[in-house]
């Protein structure tokens, strides 16, 4: 199906640096910087009218491919369609209605200033990882297509543009300020204060987790990242943010105390690994084990926090309005 004329639209890219791929039943590969679909040079970009299956994805809209150091590949499709698609991915189909409607507005208000700092004629406006929103091709579920069409068109806005909506899982009973979380100048995302969150978020399966990561494992993560090249003997926080969570570290080793970021070591030992930066560290037998609250960065809605709110009674305009202070949301289309 093709993005209907007048409709907003969205350009997700759904594939970078493969070879080859399978697009419906055509096979196309990248070579030299050209592109072949079923061994025949073909122009750039190749277009695919969707409904059509790539990577495990059923894609509405079209598909652009092009080559470019391997196949880069674009979902082009209704905005409300791509709303309905993350809020299938990025919440459970059984929770609260309210919920999925913020979570639906925070999707779609994160999309539109992604397309706007990128321009509309971009060749994408974002991706379709965690790194963005996770965006699983068409949505199943009536609770997301519901909430999509139940908010269609509405915007968190500040001084009338769109806000970067960030949301994480489970903020551990604290929001992370967007200052902190992504390291932005002062005073530019001030719609993400973070603060007190209350037990919303009690039932979040990672509220409360403890990780126990050998010093051996820490010093060879970290050596292959060509971060430390000696032994990890201790670890401590040297400093946080105004939340609680870790900002800076201590690597101890047999010679020095070397600083690193936290955010830092937690991605080089691995988002899923250590869930949040809301914890504190111990050494003992060897092993570093972290105890913390929270899974994602904290800043902005706190999904389990939204379901919370909505199941007491909550509607999601109240439940935007506690995450993202000092919003105005409106009808943009």
């Amino acid at each position: 199906m093709a993005v209907a004329a007048g409709a907003e639209e969205i350009r997700v890219e759904v594939l970078r640096g493969a070879p080859s791929a399978s697009v419906g039943d055509a096979e196309i590969s990248a070579r030299g910087g050209g592109l072949r679909v079923d061994g025949r040079p073909v122009r750039q970009p190749f277009v695919v009218e969707g409904p059509v299956r790539l990577g495990g994805r059923s894609l509405p809209g079209r598909v652009e491919i092009w080559a470019d150091d391997g196949i880069v590949a674009v979902n082009v499709l209704d905005l409300e369609e791509y709303v309905a698609a993350v809020v299938a991915s990025e919440m459970p189909a059984g929770w609260p209605d309210d919920a999925l409607r913020a979570q639906a507005v925070a999707a779609r208000s994160y999309a539109m200033a992604q397309k706007l700092a990128r321009g509309p004629r971009a060749r994408a406006h974002l991706g379709a990882s965690v790194l963005d929103q996770v965006y699983g091709g068409k949505a199943r579920g009536e609770g997301a297509v519901r909430a999509a069409r139940s908010t269609a068109g509405e915007v968190l806005t500040y001084r009338s543009a769109p806000i970067e909506a960030f949301f994480s899982a489970s903020c551990g009973g604290v929001g992370e300020s967007g200052e902190a979380a992504f390291n932005l100048a002062a005073g530019s995302a001030p719609w993400l204060p973070g603060g007190p969150d209350g037990d919303a978020d009690d039932p979040a399966p990672r509220l409360r987790w403890v990780v126990e990561k050998p010093l051996a494992e820490i010093s060879a993560a970290l050596r292959e990242a060509g971060r430390l090249r000696v032994r990890v003997r201790g670890l401590e926080v040297a400093d946080r943010t105004g939340s609680g969570r870790a900002r800076k570290l201590w690597v101890r080793t047999a010679r020095a105390r070397v600083p690193l970021a936290a955010v830092e070591l937690r991605q080089i030992l691995g988002w899923s690994e250590l869930p949040s930066l809301l914890f504190d560290v111990r050494v003992e037998s060897g092993s570093a084990i972290f105890s913390g609250r929270g899974s994602g960065h904290g800043a902005g809605l706190c999904q389990w926090g939204a379901r919370g709110r909505a199941a007491r009674g909550e509607d999601y305009r109240s439940i935007l309005a506690h995450y993202y202070p000092g919003t105005e949301l409106r009808r943009m289309y």
